[in-house]
């Protein structure tokens, strides 16, 4: 059975701000199918370098989309249908999350890769305990991509993989079942969130909100003036399994989910916006801040970067 025919929850809600426990799940009507089909354009299929395994995306300087390809350690460029190398650090086994302004690209990078190949002649990664010298770092990048600023973290165990902006020189990287803030003014890496019911993973911040994917749900967690979390988790949308997701200027989020991109409204309805992606790996999504298109990326076989119109 294809994944938009199964039954997917919509939006919870919640009356106030209240830990995960305290919010109260409530049985809605399966997933509505979507009207049309979107015209899906491939943009770019980028090189095949020794991995060629893509994760995620943002927008950034120069008006370009970006794309991270973590066991490869390269930060790909991709404008007018041509993709060029924008950043490979020197001193790092890896780096996953991106997040981008007009004028700046802040990259989170690791001494040490928390994966490693198989030893047992199969194809993929294995868990790699982190070693104390990990030191998982952010480095912000200028439009040439040029390090203007490096943050370390004092924690070594942290691996960061979804970023988002979540203010001037304040963004929010996610690690585990914590939310780490990175703040590039105070020069300082620290915990900002942390729940054990969250396995935290991609990440977006929309109207003071930090959206969360966890497994098959998203959570989000209000950010308040200072900058410090309010309040716990609350459930925003569960029942499509998802490693990142990209949200319009409206709030409409677009959850890629095994072949299909679901669509869950700002007023919680649900719809399979895409039933059929050609390939069932997509890590990551972003729109646009015009809110013209959505792109993603496909991590495998070979890694492209894709997109359908919005408007």
């Amino acid at each position: 059975m294809r994944r938009h025919q199964k039954k997917i929850s919509t939006r919870l809600r919640c009356a106030a701000i209240v830990s995960i426990g305290a919010c109260v799940a409530v049985s809605m009507p399966s997933i509505a199918l979507a009207q049309g089909t979107p015209t899906i354009e491939t943009v770019v299929t980028l090189p095949q370098a020794p991995n060629g395994q893509m994760e995620n995306i943002t927008e950034g300087p120069d008006d370009a989309i970006y794309v991270s390809a973590p066991f490869d350690k390269t930060v790909w460029k991709v404008k007018n249908g041509k993709a060029e190398k924008f950043y490979v650090p020197d001193n790092f086994e890896i780096l996953s999350g991106i997040a981008g302004t007009n004028d700046e690209l802040l990259v989170v990078v690791g001494g040490k890769s928390p994966f490693m190949a198989r030893t047992d002649g199969q194809p993929g990664f294995v868990r790699n305990p982190m070693p104390p010298d990990a030191q998982p770092q952010a480095v912000l990048l200028d439009k040439s991509g040029k390090v203007k600023l490096t943050v370390p973290s004092s924690d070594p165990k942290p691996f960061f993989n979804g970023l988002a902006r979540a203010g001037d020189d304040f963004y929010l990287a996610t690690s585990g079942n914590a939310v780490f803030s990175i703040d590039l003014k105070a020069k300082k890496v620290e915990q900002w969130f942390a729940d054990p019911m969250v396995r935290t993973n991609g990440i977006k911040v929309f109207n003071g909100w930090a959206y969360l994917t966890s497994g098959p749900n998203v959570f989000r967690v209000q950010i308040g003036p200072d900058h410090k979390p309010i309040g716990g988790a609350v459930m925003f949308a569960m029942g499509a399994q998802t490693d990142d997701f990209g949200v319009a200027p409206d709030g409409t989020l677009y959850i890629p989910s095994g072949k299909t991109i679901v669509k869950v409204t700002p007023a919680g309805q649900n719809s399979v916006f895409i039933s059929d992606m050609g390939n069932e790996n997509s890590p990551a999504a972003w729109v646009t801040q015009d809110g013209k298109w959505l792109y993603w990326t496909e991590r495998l076989g070979p890694a492209k970067v894709k997109r359908v119109a919005l408007k």
